[in-house]
């Protein structure tokens, strides 16, 4: 469903699959054993991650039928409710935000953002295109890397935090 994703200190890895029709969340050392079962009970969506504390997982799964932030205890325990928005594909921006997208509208996604708590945290406009939900930050720059262009041609961008400014990466060729 979705990851891998690394810890911070890229000994353990993360990812949710679907085995007989139900969602399952993992959590792994990177060199394959010690495979410890988080969640089977979570309606996972799109691509969990590490908290910043490497003490819980963050990730998306439906509650009443819409994808919701979770924080999902790496050490047992049951997961919490972290962002009560539409919320996909969390990335965390530093200690202190959390970056997801939300619902498509026509052709374009919204990039929000909240505070450690789950409050809201105000971001410049950034909106994603359909298909281009993932981010990565880029903790010395204060920026985001987002995919744009076309539905078939896509290129990367950085785009500042602060700001909204945006700067081409790449000029990947139409084929």
């Amino acid at each position: 469903i979705g990851g891998p994703s690394l810890s911070a200190d890229g000994r353990q890895i993360v990812m949710s699959v679907e085995q007989r029709e139900h969602a399952r969340l993992y959590v792994l050392s990177s060199d394959g054993t010690d495979v410890k079962l988080l969640s089977d009970s979570l309606e996972l969506q799109g691509d969990p991650t590490w908290a910043p504390d490497m003490q819980s997982i963050t990730s998306a799964a439906l509650d009443h039928g819409v994808p919701r932030l979770f924080r999902i205890p790496v050490n047992g325990g049951s997961a919490t409710v972290l962002v009560n928005d539409y919320a996909l594909n969390p990335a965390w921006a530093g200690n202190e935000l959390v970056l997801f997208s939300g619902p498509d509208v026509g052709t374009k996604v919204s990039l929000n953002a909240a505070n450690a708590d789950g409050s809201p945290h105000p971001l410049p406009e950034i909106a994603l295109t359909r298909g281009a939900r993932r981010v990565a930050f880029l903790a010395a720059q204060q920026s985001l890397v987002v995919l744009r262009g076309e539905i078939h041609h896509k290129d990367l961008w950085v785009v500042n935090l602060q700001s909204g400014a945006e700067r081409q990466l790449t000029h990947f060729p139409l084929d």
